[in-house]
């Protein structure tokens, strides 16, 4: 899967800012590729006077985000089968969540859930 950014920018009403432009163009393969990322950030003052600096990344190179949403840290189970869901947030499509010793089933919007 590719994903193209072709720009991304912003205004900011400031007194000593006209404006500030990111722009991104890129492209973005599977993690196995981790392609470099140049990201050009441009500033212009009110008087026309503009900075650019650039500042390259790998996309896709940092690991999913979890998050557990239940049972609550601390709580306690009234049943020896207890449902546990979790929040993953990833930069690359999410291949597989194990919770436990077992996979976890996907319940949609980033949201997985098993019985452990």
């Amino acid at each position: 899967m590719h994903r193209t950014v072709r720009a991304l920018t912003w205004l900011m009403a400031a007194a000593a800012v006209a404006s500030i432009a990111l722009c991104a163009p890129a492209t973005a393969k599977p993690r196995s590729a981790q392609p470099m990322t140049e990201v050009v950030v441009a500033a212009t003052d009110l008087a026309g006077n503009r900075s650019e600096v650039r500042q390259r990344f790998t996309v896709g190179g940092a690991p999913p985000l979890v998050e557990i949403l239940e049972p609550w840290d601390g709580s306690e189970a009234e049943e020896a089968a207890v449902t546990v869901r979790v929040a993953v947030t990833a930069f690359s499509p999410v291949a597989s969540v194990e919770i436990g010793t077992g996979p976890a089933e996907e319940e949609g919007g980033g949201i997985w859930r098993a019985q452990v």
